[in-house]
């Protein structure tokens, strides 16, 4: 692997020297450290699919075949926004970067190779620092300047202006050999037939249909490798239009669809949280155990994911929760913790908050206790393992009592493993919560382990 680096850290220095004696701008980021994976990744696979000028309405109208499918299999919102201007290159260069347009700079609309490549961080070379493969396959031959050839493995162009077929067949063909983890498909064919025809017409709504059946080839292939397991879809637009044009604050330019499709995603779900074109390229690296850049505007769509998970950023570590007028009345746990789990305790918990931990531990004095190396839930009341086994904390976390309440066995909470890898605030490498008596009683709850757990768990 170090081998491996070092060669492509020397041809990019190769690189920089050619572009450089041409007068090309060049990137900075290119012999980077590697960037660490998180344990909790949802997929191995991240297909994003970019149907160029698709309005949410159009969608609905064209009458598809495997996009319905999709859609009802997944998550979906067709109020989804985009950056203006609301043209091709500068918001597919959002939607790869995570970044609105003041921050990307691309905001010039054609193929101009002068202007050298997206000069901020994206997916493809974020995906490439972690040592992940990449991949693109793009109906416009402008949007080459968003696929630096150093940060993304393949990339194909089947012509200019190609054709779905050409797309769809290209991007199986290379998913078939190579499994890439990340792949970018861009299809033209709404756009250009809404230029000439307008948008709604006749000729567009062919146009989106086209596109569904030439899915049929990459779909295919997720479904004979048994991939589709491991695979998560994002599809979506970078514009609308309306007449025969688009690039303004118009509704119609700035609608487009979002739907999301693969492992933890709840079927049939619309959307409710407001979705941006640049929440894609978060969700990407939400989806691949990769951390969000924590200066990007986008954000992982977590809403619509079957339960609790932890979202990281470089610098941020967030853990998404559902909201507390959600829990279940008959347990008073949340309906999105993970399927088959037991609370264990002969009653409803009756739960005011529970947060799911990949790493977590409850210890009595001599050390013994449950363990959780491979998950728990930990409630105001328990943490309860998969297997149904729990350990009971009533009054625990209550405001003014003793901090061991009625469970005086219990000596401490240790949450095990690197800060980042369980979504905490990394104070330390192993964050202690220890307790012996009512006279130790932590002030505001839990500081002792910051502030990030007291809002995991409901109290902060």
């Amino acid at each position: 692997m170090e081998n491996r680096s070092m060669r492509a850290c020397a041809l990019s220095k190769a690189l920089i020297i050619i572009l450089t004696l041409w007068a090309l701008p060049v990137r900075g980021d290119w012999c980077e450290p590697e960037l660490p994976r998180r344990a909790s990744a949802l997929v191995d696979h991240v297909i994003i699919i970019s149907i160029d000028g698709l309005r949410p309405d159009a969608l609905q109208m064209a009458e598809t075949v495997n996009l319905r499918a999709l859609w009802e299999a997944g998550a979906y919102s067709w109020s989804a926004q985009t950056v203006h201007p609301s043209s091709t290159l500068p918001a597919h260069a959002s939607m790869v970067s995570g970044v609105t347009v003041e921050k990307h700079g691309v905001t010039w609309n054609g193929y101009e190779p002068r202007r050298g490549f997206i000069r901020v961080p994206t997916i493809f070379s974020l995906a490439h620092r972690a040592g992940l493969s990449t991949a693109a396959v793009v109906g416009k031959i402008k949007l080459l300047h968003l696929t630096p050839p150093d940060v993304v493995d393949f990339i194909d162009n089947p012509s200019p202006v190609a054709v779905a077929e050409e797309v769809a067949a290209s991007a199986a063909a290379h998913f078939a050999a190579h499994r890439p983890s990340l792949m970018f498909v861009h299809f033209a064919d709404p756009d250009v037939a809404g230029h000439r025809y307008g948008w709604l017409s006749g000729h567009q709504l062919e146009s989106i249909r086209r596109v569904d059946r030439a899915l049929t080839l990459l779909l295919d292939v997720l479904q004979r490798d048994d991939l589709v397991a491991r695979t998560l879809l994002i599809i979506t637009a970078d514009h609308g239009g309306h007449r025969r044009q688009h690039g303004s604050y118009h509704i119609d330019d700035m609608t487009i669809p979002w739907i999301l499709v693969g492992p933890s995603v709840r079927s049939n779900v619309l959307i409710q949280r407001p979705v941006r074109v640049y929440d894609t390229a978060a969700m990407a690296l939400f989806a691949l155990g990769l951390p969000v850049p924590e200066d990007w505007d986008g954000e992982p769509i977590l809403e619509p994911l079957e339960r609790n998970l932890t979202v990281g950023r470089t610098a941020d570590r967030r853990r998404w929760l559902p909201h507390l007028d959600r829990l279940d009345p008959m347990t008073g746990l949340s309906p999105f913790r993970p399927r088959g789990w037991s609370a264990g305790l002969g009653r409803p918990l009756q739960a005011k908050s529970e947060v799911f931990l990949e790493h977590a531990a409850v210890h009595d004095d001599q050390q013994s206790g449950l363990q959780c190396p491979s998950g728990c839930l930990f409630t105001d009341h328990a943490l309860l393992h998969p297997d149904g086994s729990s350990a009971h904390l009533d009054g625990l976390l209550d405001d003014g009592k003793d901090m061991l309440g009625t469970t005086k066995d219990i000596h401490q909470i240790h949450l095990e493993g690197d800060a980042e890898e369980i979504g905490i605030s990394p104070l330390a490498e192993d964050l202690d919560f220890i307790g012996i008596d009512g006279n130790d009683a932590i002030p505001n709850r839990l500081q002792i382990l910051g502030d990030a757990i007291a809002r995991a768990i409901g109290f902060g």
